[in-house]
């Protein structure tokens, strides 16, 4: 099964860096670009889809559903809970 990271950011926080870029003909410029930091990450195995709700991000796959909480204040995603089922949760145009 694919690993995949669910990664949490607030665009208001971006700041702006500014670096050098080489071409490939080894011309220099500047460059700026906005640089958004991880307020949190977790790792998940297989999910499919992804949807949110309030504060609570609901993750499916095949034969399960995890909830993963959303603390603002704290910027920190905590598991809530696993569901086993059989097939998928969410099958959009799918059997």
């Amino acid at each position: 099964m694919e690993q995949r990271r669910c990664q949490g950011f607030r665009s208001r926080q971006r700041k702006e860096q500014e670096g050098v870029t080489t071409d490939s003909k080894g011309k220099k410029t500047k460059v700026t670009r906005y640089v958004i930091p991880e307020l949190a990450s977790t790792k998940l195995v297989g999910v499919e889809s992804m949807m949110k709700a309030g504060s609570r991000l609901y993750f499916g796959g095949k034969d399960f559903v995890t909830v993963l909480d959303w603390d603002d204040a704290n910027n920190k995603l905590s598991p809530s809970w696993t569901l086993k089922l059989d097939g998928l949760a969410v099958a959009h145009d799918r059997r």
